[in-house]
């Protein structure tokens, strides 16, 4: 087994309980809970889950949001072996229903259910567990105090650091969605590193906003906050001005998140008068940024940002950038690989490793990559080279110090008549006219070529002067090849994103295929 650190989630918590009793673990606008108070509420919630039938191994399905009371769910699992499966709120009745299936869930906790997607699948469960209100909760709690401490002991003693702790669902923007299976090993080895990256220690204030069916919030926010005696600060709502009041009023010292998020947070704060001068740092990852917005955001909320790179299938942690690193540094690197953590760039076709400075296919090894994906062998092959070596699926270089930089997706590569386009490359080019808020390049479908570039633009809001198609054009083509310059260029308010805040790349390419009239090559997969 990979280097690691040989503890289970619920011992972590144990850990913090006694070193920080007194320290404000999770707080939400209705609950407020110290290591001590956290550790005993999940312990009770622990018996309550037993007195109901789970035992280890079972997967158990949460459909709720970021509350107080669903991290004591989760740690209430993990303590007696349950494999947590986090579920995303808004997905559509037949993507839970996926998930139900793929993951064979057999209990589900509902914290909201606004939808009725978990009430009209009811009868796909073996039992249903409802957690609502406090009231609720009380009496799960109350159902469980037959179990005796050292019945509950018992049960953790049976739970190892190598056993499943986690299914998470990959986000799926090119495709359906993916069960991956990770261990304590995986996750509690990862969160360590996450937060001695950013120097973290009991006395910082992370920001919980993103939804905690994310690998990138389970691991790099919420136990990574846990693994040092942090304080986890869970705004009410996902809306920039709460989550800019909360930093405020709490004083939150990390501030992690997506770029889409950033922006939003961005925005609000230039319009309002917001106090966020306790911000020390913080982690962005999950989707592609250009440098010039990177600097925005140090620059205007004024800490110290790091860039990172992390997939669900590596427990949200592959790279990262050093605190003591340059801004020009972090703002177009992806940093260095964590330690212990090892980092190979190869051809993917011959899946040789290729020397610093080449372009190729970053494949990872260590103890962040995920056992696999559940009950999908074929898949899971495919996705290792000699069975160790995880494929990201991510274009990208490292110079000669071992420092990564982002390309682009393997996926996304355009192939135009034999000629290779690296749509992060055109990208860049684009987004250098401060005309322009957003771009996207994807490949559509030609008969001739194979595939044609198009270029997907939002305009920027701030602009005094227009940008029309052809200007899109010349900016390309004052910097590239002829075949990198979009044939297409389409102009969008804003762009699709999924249930994570990432583009929609299979939703893009639908648009696009409806906005230039391209159903005849419906045979042609975009």
């Amino acid at each position: 087994m990979a280097w690691g650190i040989r503890k289970t989630l619920g011992q972590v918590l144990e850990t913090m309980a006694i070193m920080h009793p007194s320290n404000i673990a999770v707080k939400d606008s209705e609950h407020c809970y110290t290591y001590r108070q956290l550790n005993k509420i999940s312990d009770d919630m622990a018996k309550g889950f037993l007195s109901l039938g789970i035992r280890k191994g079972e997967h158990i399905g949460i459909f709720a949001g970021n509350t107080a009371t669903n991290v004591c769910t989760f740690f209430a699992l993990w303590k007696i072996g349950a494999v947590v499966c986090p579920i995303c709120t808004t997905f559509s009745k037949h993507e839970v229903k996926h998930c139900i299936e793929s993951a064979d869930i057999t209990y589900m906790i509902t914290g909201a259910d606004p939808s009725g997607h978990c009430e009209s699948l009811c009868a796909e469960f073996k039992r249903m567990v409802r957690l609502i209100s406090q009231r609720e909760l009380d009496s799960y709690i109350k159902r469980g105090a037959s179990i005796s401490d050292v019945e509950l002991n018992g049960y953790k003693l049976q739970v190892r650091f190598d056993d499943d702790d986690t299914i998470l669902f990959s986000s799926g923007t090119t495709g359906v969605s993916k069960p991956v299976l990770t261990s304590h090993f995986n996750r509690v080895t990862t969160a360590h590193f996450q937060a001695k990256t950013l120097g973290a220690t009991e006395n910082d204030r992370y920001v919980a906003v993103l939804p905690m069916y994310h690998c990138f919030s389970i691991t790099a926010i919420i136990l990574a906050a846990v693994s040092v005696g942090a304080m986890i600060c869970i705004p009410e709502d996902k809306h920039a001005r709460t989550v800019l009041k909360m930093i405020e009023d709490e004083g939150c010292t990390i501030l992690t998140a997506v770029p889409t998020l950033f922006s939003s947070i961005l925005r609000r704060y230039e319009e309002g008068d917001y106090d966020v001068s306790t911000l020390r740092t913080g982690m962005i990852g999950g989707a592609p940024y250009f440098p010039e917005f990177f600097r925005e955001i140090c620059e205007k909320l004024d800490f110290t940002l790091v860039p990172s790179l992390g997939a669900t299938e590596a427990t949200a942690g592959i790279t990262a950038g050093k605190l003591t690193d340059s801004l020009e540094l972090r703002s177009t690197s992806l940093g260095k690989p964590f330690p212990h953590v090892l980092c190979r760039v190869i051809d993917p076709i011959t899946c040789e490793e290729l020397p610093a400075g080449e372009r190729g296919e970053l494949c990872v090894k260590g103890y962040n990559i995920m056992r696999g994906y559940y009950r999908m062998p074929e898949e899971t092959e495919k996705a290792f080279i000699n069975g160790c070596w995880f494929r990201t699926g991510d274009i990208v270089k490292k110079d000669e110090d071992g420092v990564l930089y982002y390309l682009g997706r393997l996926k996304e590569l355009i192939i135009r008549g034999g000629e290779n386009i690296i749509p992060r490359e055109v990208e860049e080019m684009i987004g250098q006219d401060e005309r322009i808020a957003q771009v996207k390049v994807i490949g559509v479908p030609d008969p001739h070529y194979g595939e044609e570039v198009c270029a997907m633009v939002v305009k920027s809001a701030e602009g005094n002067e227009d940008v029309t198609e052809e200007e899109v054009r010349d900016i390309v083509r004052s910097q590239a090849a002829a075949f990198k310059v979009p044939k297409y260029v389409i102009f969008l308010e804003e762009f699709p994103l999924n249930s994570v805040g990432k583009v929609d790349i299979k939703g893009m390419k639908e648009m696009a295929r409806e906005k230039l009239e391209l159903e005849r090559h419906r045979d042609i997969k975009l």
